[in-house]
């Protein structure tokens, strides 16, 4: 310790001015403290979608998911590699973007690109496992909401708006929200639009996906590609599916909507989810020579008669997502029994 009273002149004044500065960022620093703590606690205490994006801004509530895909360097897949980089980042900062790959190439792609990156830490046929994906993240990233998207899914802000708004809805079950309880599972699941041969230029910005939407066809209700969910999702229970092969998005899909522990939400209405679709076309899944791998993993005849009821539809979700008035506000609301009925639900 300088005793300062032995100190003159220059080494004094020296000394002194280093003190007080020290000082001076220390209480600066306290004040944004407080200010900061102050700032949350007014944030926090609404639950409107409006405030709990200001607070996921002013880093105040958790980042609103951890989006992770995977894919391989094979095929002419690196157009759609870039773009889907790209529009994921541009999510920031509500959405963690995170690839699962164990080629160095491809993860340091992403990483430039300003996503996370992990190595697949199960894949029996060289294909990652969905729930160990899931698993992985939630391990790895402390985020509201988890999902996994196939990689050649491009997104608009549609998705944050979705996201806030079922999150903050007090027409969902109290516990099935993942702000302030975390309590029941929720699913939110929607249907995808194909767009033929994206270019990189219709791509570019969040509201240029929102354009090049609308030259695109909705895909059918029995085909899922993006899987939003919370932790209290049961992964644990769920089979070791490998992604890009049929049937694990019509299994998860039945099981979830007949479930009485789940909150299943279609998201359709509201969430724009652009299929870039290239040369191999929107039934790659079937292309593949292990194309029944997952099959394998479920009860057939189980499975086979929750089809037939068209349980594995979107338009079976008990909730969906609107949008409710002419600004574009979007609300969760119940599906009625003639939407039900009409869709051919048999539950």
């Amino acid at each position: 310790m300088v005793r300062i009273r032995k100190l003159s002149g220059p080494r004094k004044l020296l000394v002194l001015a280093v003190l007080s500065f020290s000082t001076t960022i220390v209480l600066l620093r306290i004040s944004r403290m407080h200010a900061s703590r102050d700032r949350c606690a007014e944030t926090l205490t609404l639950t409107s979608a409006h405030t709990l994006r200001s607070a996921i801004i002013n880093k105040c509530a958790l980042p609103l998911l951890t989006l992770f895909s995977t894919w391989s360097d094979k095929g002419d897949t690196e157009l759609t590699r870039k773009l889907t980089l790209r529009n994921w980042q541009q999510l920031k900062p509500y959405v963690v973007p995170v690839l699962f790959s164990n080629s160095v190439t491809l993860r340091a792609q992403a990483e430039q690109w300003g996503w996370f990156s992990m190595p697949v830490s199960n894949s029996p046929i060289g294909v990652p496992v969905l729930k160990h994906m899931y698993r992985d993240a939630m391990e790895r990233f402390n985020t509201t909401l988890y999902a996994y998207a196939n990689g050649d899914i491009l997104f608009t802000d549609s998705l944050v708006d979705t996201l806030l708004a079922v999150l903050t809805s007090p027409a969902l079950p109290s516990d099935s929200q993942a702000l302030p309880s975390d309590s029941q599972a929720l699913l939110v699941i929607g249907r995808r639009t194909n767009v033929n041969f994206v270019t990189d230029e219709e791509s570019a910005t969040l509201q240029n996906v929102s354009r090049v939407g609308r030259r695109g066809k909705l895909f059918i209700p029995d085909s899922q590609d993006y899987f939003i969910t919370n932790r209290r999702f049961p992964w644990q229970s769920i089979p070791e599916f490998v992604v890009g092969r049929i049937a694990y998005d019509s299994w998860l899909t039945a099981t979830s909507v007949t479930s009485n522990d789940i909150t299943v939400v279609d998201a359709t209405k509201t969430l724009l989810a652009v299929h870039q679709t290239v040369k191999a076309g929107n039934w790659a899944g079937f292309s593949h020579s292990n194309k029944h791998y997952n099959w394998r993993k479920v009860e057939k005849k189980k499975f086979q008669r929750l089809i037939r009821k068209h349980l594995h539809q979107t338009t079976c979700a008990s909730w969906k997502t609107v949008k409710a008035t002419r600004q574009g506000n979007i609300t969760v609301t119940k599906r009625s029994h003639h939407e039900i009925k009409k869709a051919n639900c048999l539950f």
